[in-house]
């Protein structure tokens, strides 16, 4: 079944209670465009989506940043589960 353009679509992430800098992720959607990215593991902090940075968003401007229209890129910067320096890490975001 094919998607209306312009159909809301989000990054294919859950997240655990916030953390210091960022939001741990806790699951990777299966079919999800972090799934299809193939880099976010369980454990690593989202640190930023297209430049927000997650600590300082409240719940309705966290769901903004993560819901976009389906096909839409998300740049995020994400740390190691470890701590480290982020990485960036783009999702083409697509329902799952």
């Amino acid at each position: 079944m094919r998607r209306a353009p312009g159909r809301q679509a989000g990054i294919g992430l859950t997240f655990l209670k916030a953390a210091p800098g960022g939001l741990p992720v806790k699951r990777v959607k299966e079919g999800g465009a972090a799934a299809a990215e193939g880099s976010i593991r369980p454990g690593e902090l989202v640190v930023s989506i297209d430049g927000a940075e997650l600590a300082a968003l409240d719940k309705q401007a966290l769901a903004r940043a993560m819901m976009g229209a389906e096909g839409s890129v998300a740049a995020l910067m994400v740390a190691p589960a470890g701590g480290g320096a982020p990485r960036a890490v783009t999702l083409v975001r697509k329902a799952a």
